[in-house]
């Protein structure tokens, strides 16, 4: 649709004709529309800034001057910046929602670092006493996450001998260790 063509259909809307903003609406609609969604990805919401953007033109339509601009450009600019400021309050939502609701910090606070360092100063301590032998399976049990099987194959010894020796030196951990084998298996990785 040709320039005076709009500007008389912005005019007919400024006079309160809502057939006049229809036809603007049918005529306008798919090259504001995609403006709208360049400028906001999800397509729901570009649809809903459109729709408000459009009340906004039919609100100002009487101070669309042909003096100063192109009927299409003064819609455009209407949309452009309805868009970027629903562009901007969804990034503030969305940064604001990703600090306060997605990020966790699992990192251990100071004490905490401090209590395992101890704990796996005396762990190592421990198991430096342990036959050589007990203390490998025990790391590779526990550091390398490895079965008994692998343990086992690797070191060319028996499965019961694994077990043995794992039952056994966590046995000795226990007893010499001022904390219990479960906090030995969080302790030691």
């Amino acid at each position: 649709m040709d320039n005076s063509n709009l500007a008389a259909l912005l005019s007919s809307c400024a006079d309160g004709d809502r057939t006049a903003f229809s036809r603007l609406y049918r005529e306008t609609y798919a090259r504001l529309f995609s403006l709208t969604r360049r400028i906001i990805r999800d397509e729901d919401v570009a649809r809903d800034v459109l729709q408000n953007a459009y009340v906004t033109i039919w609100k100002k339509a009487q101070q669309f001057d042909t003096l100063k601009g192109r009927p299409m450009t003064w819609m455009l600019v209407i949309v452009r910046n309805a868009s970027i400021d629903e562009w901007r309050r969804l990034r503030r939502h969305y940064a604001e929602e990703v600090i306060e609701d997605t990020l966790s910090d699992s990192n251990p606070l100071p004490d905490e670092r401090a209590e395992r360092s101890i704990m796996r100063g005396l762990l190592e301590a421990e198991l430096s006493r342990l036959p050589e032998q007990m203390s490998n399976v025990i790391r590779r049990y526990f550091l390398n996450n490895q079965t008994v099987a692998e343990i086992s194959e690797e070191l060319s010894i028996s499965m019961n001998t694994i077990r043995s020796w794992l039952r056994r030196g966590l046995e000795r951990l226990r007893h010499a260790l001022p904390f219990d084998t479960a906090q030995v298996a969080a302790f030691i990785n």
